[in-house]
């Protein structure tokens, strides 16, 4: 792993960080969803996590994903795109890491989904990406935004789903 990279990670996930997993491949992973605490990142860019479960278990670079916490605005909509097969994916902090750009420096989540070939994305949290670096911060409002680089302005999930529900986001 490249120092430059390692550094990035390190201070992005410094000890006392809180964190939220979204995908662990393991059999003794905690749930999805579980919060844990970190207690730093080793030299092969591993994040060690205390996961508030008990669970030791550490963030395995470029194989598992973690996020910041999401916010229950994010949370209400990821429930009503579920519980509408509305297929999604997180593309919170963790996921836009590779080997040479740390592309989301701040903390963001961000939900993606696709209506009809359109892809969307909404986004809480502030930090920079794409060379935008505003993003929404204020508890209780997302900002949607026309595939990754469009935004269409700040809204609460409910605005959201009425826009979904109303063929607004075709």
């Amino acid at each position: 792993m490249k120092k430059e990279f390692l550094t990035l990670l390190r201070e992005k996930y410094s000890e006392g960080k809180r964190v939220e997993l979204v995908k662990m491949d393991d059999p003794q992973a905690p749930p999805k969803g579980t919060l844990g605490t970190v207690r730093g990142v080793d030299d092969a860019g591993n994040i060690l996590v205390d996961w508030d479960n008990g669970c030791g278990l550490n963030v395995v670079y470029g194989e598992d994903i973690i996020c910041m916490p999401v916010c229950e605005e994010m949370k209400k909509l990821r429930k009503w795109l579920d519980d509408n097969n509305i297929e999604w994916k997180d593309y919170s902090d963790y996921n836009f890491m590779d080997q040479d750009v740390l592309f989301i420096v701040g903390e963001v989540n961000r939900t993606r989904f696709t209506i009809k070939n359109n892809t969307w994305s909404v986004i809480h949290g502030f930090g920079t990406y794409g060379g935008y670096t505003n993003y929404c911060k204020d508890e209780g409002l997302l900002e949607l935004m026309i595939g990754e680089d469009e935004p269409i302005g700040h809204l609460t999930a409910e605005q959201i789903i009425e826009k979904i529900k109303r063929g607004d986001l075709q």
